[in-house]
């Protein structure tokens, strides 16, 4: 491992050890932008102690996280961070929840871990390698039709994604496929990363939500986009990830009239 590997590993565990210390005792600190969007001092405790070892290990890295202003954003190399991603679950007791991490440079993800601390599994890549999960290579579905397909969903339903809802409500009947979401944006990816999960739609998120995603998701085989079909960059809100049969077919859906 070299140093940003090694370290991206080590606080992403440390991190996830301090989630499950707080887990089940837990409160909320504040809220943000609604009542949903919420904030726990465990989100606070594991930002701190990521932050504080990139400050420490790399000053001259920039950081974009969460819960926290961005710092040295304009840098070479850039840690994007989520200190617990599914927050709401988290703090209603529900074991689905993660922690993201992924390291850019010139904009490009180039480090990528998400933990699960309830389920121990660790999923990592690096550009140009495939992913892991707990150091086992991990592949995405390799399902070729949407029919009868298991998909993951947005986390949550509100009015900018209501167009984008209605096509697959409408495409349903024809394809008997079953989409759900988990209320975490990184758990509903390495699902689909693992096979667990045939597809990944999400959209109206943020950076950190998708950054570490889409390094995983890649090197599992996966084709990851926006909703134009154009390679997915850290400027996308859009988000959309499966093997390359089943993504042609989301696509029709997601640009039909």
């Amino acid at each position: 491992m070299d140093p940003i590997e090694q370290l991206l590993v080590s606080i992403i565990k440390q991190a996830g050890k301090i989630t499950m210390d707080f887990f089940g005792n837990s409160h909320v600190t504040h809220t943000k932008s609604d009542e949903a969007d919420v904030v726990t001092n465990a989100d606070m405790a594991s930002s701190s102690l990521i932050l504080t070892a990139i400050n420490e290990h790399f000053p001259d890295h920039g950081v974009i996280s969460e819960e926290e202003d961005d710092v040295r954003a304009d840098k070479e190399y850039v840690w994007i961070v989520d200190p617990i991603d599914g927050t709401r679950n988290y703090a209603t007791h529900t074991p689905l929840f993660g922690i993201s991490i992924a390291v850019a440079r010139n904009s490009i993800v180039e480090y990528a871990a998400i933990y699960l601390p309830c389920t121990d599994e660790l999923f990592y890549a690096r550009k140009g390698s495939g992913a892991t999960m707990n150091g086992i290579p991990i592949q995405c579905s390799k399902k070729e039709s949407l029919q009868k397909s298991y998909g993951a969903g947005f986390a949550s339903w509100h009015r900018e994604r209501l167009t984008i809802l209605k096509k697959f409500v409408d495409a349903a009947d024809a394809y008997e496929y079953w989409v759900c979401g988990t209320g975490s944006t990184v758990v509903s990816a390495v699902y689909v990363a693992a096979g667990k999960r045939d597809w990944f739609i999400s959209s109206d998120c943020n950076v950190w939500d998708y950054a570490a995603a889409s390094l995983i998701l890649l090197g599992s085989g996966c084709r990851v986009t926006n909703f134009k079909g154009e390679e997915w960059t850290l400027q996308d809100d859009e988000f959309l990830a499966a093997n390359e049969a089943l993504h042609k077919q989301l696509l029709k859906i997601i640009n039909s009239k």
